[in-house]
């Protein structure tokens, strides 16, 4: 289950499991430690935002398919652009699939980056 936001939605799901205890496991993710925290018997895996390094590494193999930049005239916007992404993998993802498909141009590079930076500082910003 992804991004649950409160217990009664797996109360209400767990219906559905018989209780025979065969060891089966459900996966879930959400925001909020509350709800990770009195899901299970397990203690909740907790994932950290990307660092300024990661998400570059990140954004290079979505954009490139490796783990380095083939074109050093990219590097810096790209590292500019990956640091916009606040080390969100999703967001990070979903913005080198984008790169992967758009000429290897550093104007264009720019520009994408522009956009990033202008969505970082929007009043959508507490989404991030």
């Amino acid at each position: 289950m992804d991004d649950v936001w409160s217990t009664k939605a797996w109360d209400d799901f767990s219906l559905f499991f018989p209780k025979n205890g065969n060891g089966s496991r459900v996966l879930m993710t959400t925001r909020l430690s509350k709800v990770g925290g009195s899901l299970g018997t397990h203690s909740p895996y907790l994932m950290d935002f990307l660092n300024e390094e990661k998400s570059w590494n990140l954004l290079c193999e979505k954009a490139f398919g490796q783990k380095d930049c083939p074109y050093p005239e990219l590097e810096k916007v790209g590292k500019d652009i990956a640091k916009g992404c606040k080390g969100l993998p999703i967001a990070i993802v979903v913005t080198g699939g984008l790169l992967a498909k758009t000429d290897m141009k550093q104007e264009r590079w720019e520009r994408i980056a522009r956009n990033v930076k202008s969505f970082a500082n929007s009043k959508y910003q507490h989404c991030l």
